[in-house]
C-alpha cells in the first residue's frame, strides 16, 4: 500500500484484514478514485510466501471530507458502509459512499433488530400455495411459504428477510419452526381430503451444514404424527454444488425415511446431470422465470422442453411453478407436466383458507 502513496498520505491497519488510507489535499473526488484504482491494480500481483504465490484482492470504500461528513467517526463509518457495498457488488473493486447506502444500511439494521425477536414474538406465519394435478383438478399438495409481519414495520418480503436471517445465523431456528408448523398443519388436511396432500418445505443450505436436519425432521414428524411420505423438502441447486460426502449421506438418510426431495428453481443455477444422477432427487421444479414468458420467448420454451425431456429420461416427477394462464397450462399438459402451482389456480393463502379449499370440488381442468 505504501508503494503507491505520497509522503503526505497516511496508511494504517485498523484491525484484521482492514486497512485505512487517509489522503490529504484532495481537490476532486476523482483523485481518490485514482488511488483506489492503483490499490486494486497492485493487489493483482501475487505475494510470495515461503516460495509460494498467494493472491489477495482489495475491496475499497471511499468517503470524502467535507462532502459526506465533517466528523472523523462518521467518515470512517461511511467508508466502511461503502466497502461492504463493494464486497456485495463482487469484490475487488471500489465504491464511493452515498446517502442511499446509509439509508439501506440503517434499514437493514432496523430489520435485523426486529428479526432477532420475531420468532419469540410469534410474528411468523405460513401461507400455502396449492399444487394441482391438472388431469383431475385435485389438490395433491402445497408449498409452505414463510411470511413475516411486524407490528411496527409491517409486512416484510421473504426475499428481504430470509437472506438476512441466514446472514445473522437465525435460519436454523426459523427453519426448525417452519418444519414443525408445516407438519402440524398437514396433519389437519387428512381429515379434509382422501388424497393425503403432501406439504413441501423449503430448506436453506445452512440447515444442511449444521448436520441436525435429519433429527429436526424426525422431531417434527413425531410431534405432529405426519406420515413421512407426506413431507417433501425443497432444496436448491447451490446445495448440491458442494457435492460432499456429508451432503450425500444426509440426503440419502432423508430419502431412506421416505421423504421426497425436490430440486427447486431448476435451470436457474449451475444445472448438472452429474448431480441429478448421484443425489436422490425425486422431483424437479421448473422455475417460474421460464414459465412467465413461455409463450412469447422461444429460448424459454426450448429450455422448458429440454428440462422436461431430461426429467423424463431420469424418471423424475415434475412440478411447474408460476403458471398464470390457460396457454401455459395447455403447453405443460401437452408435454406431460401433470402438477402445477401458480396464480392460475391460487396464490399462496393462509392455512385456514387452504383448508376451506380442500373441502371444495376439484378445480376445473
Amino acid at each position: 500500500i505504501n508503494d503507491i502513496l505520497r509522503e503526505t498520505d497516511t496508511p494504517a491497519r485498523t484491525g484484521g484484514d482492514e486497512f485505512t488510507v487517509l489522503i490529504e489535499q484532495v481537490k476532486e473526488s476523482s483523485h481518490a478514485e485514482v488511488v483506489a484504482g492503483k490499490l486494486i491494480d497492485i493487489f493483482r500481483k501475487p505475494f510470495v510466501v515461503k516460495d509460494k504465490e498467494v493472491y489477495a484482492t482489495a475491496s475499497i470504500g471511499i468517503s470524502i471530507y467535507p462532502d459526506d461528513s465533517t466528523s472523523h467517526d462518521q467518515l470512517m463509518q461511511y467508508a466502511d458502509i461503502a466497502m461492504y457495498q463493494a464486497k456485495k457488488d463482487g469484490r475487488n473493486n471500489y465504491r464511493f459512499f452515498s446517502f442511499e447506502m446509509r439509508r439501506l444500511s440503517e434499514e437493514q439494521m432496523v430489520l435485523a433488530n426486529h428479526l432477532r425477536y420475531a420468532l419469540a414474538n410469534d410474528e411468523f406465519s405460513l401461507h400455502y400455495q396449492p399444487k394441482i394435478d391438472i388431469t383431475s383438478g385435485k389438490i395433491v399438495g402445497a408449498e409452505a411459504l414463510l411470511r413475516w409481519s411486524n407490528p411496527k414495520i409491517g409486512t416484510i418480503s421473504p426475499g428481504t428477510f430470509v437472506p438476512l436471517a441466514e446472514k445473522m445465523g437465525l435460519i436454523q431456528d426459523i427453519g426448525r419452526w417452519v418444519l414443525e408448523e408445516a407438519c402440524r398443519e398437514a396433519c389437519r388436511w387428512l381429515e379434509l381430503s382422501e388424497d393425503k396432500p403432501h406439504v413441501s418445505v423449503n430448506v436453506s443450505p445452512q440447515q444442511f451444514r449444521t448436520g441436525s436436519l435429519v433429527e429436526d425432521v424426525k422431531i417434527a414428524l413425531d410431534a405432529s404424527g405426519l406420515q413421512n411420505e407426506q413431507l417433501e423438502l425443497e432444496i436448491t441447486e447451490s446445495l448440491l454444488l458442494y457435492d460432499s460426502k456429508d451432503q450425500l449421506d444426509l440426503l440419502n438418510a432423508l430419502s431412506a425415511m421416505g421423504i421426497s426431495l425436490a430440486l427447486d428453481d431448476f435451470g436457474t443455477g449451475y444445472s448438472s446431470l452429474s448431480y441429478l444422477r448421484r443425489f436422490p432427487v425425486r422431483v424437479l421444479k421448473i422455475d417460474r422465470s421460464f414459465i412467465h414468458d413461455l409463450m412469447e420467448n422461444e429460448n424459454s420454451k426450448a429450455l422448458v422442453e429440454a428440462i422436461i425431456a431430461m426429467a423424463k429420461s431420469l424418471k423424475l416427477e415434475m412440478v411447474a411453478e408460476g403458471v398464470e394462464n390457460r396457454e401455459q397450462l395447455d403447453f405443460l399438459r401437452q408435454h406431460d407436466v401433470l402438477v402445477v402451482q401458480g396464480y392460475f389456480y391460487s396464490k399462496p393463502i393462509p392455512a385456514d383458507t387452504f383448508r376451506e379449499l380442500l373441502t371444495k370440488e376439484p378445480f376445473k381442468i
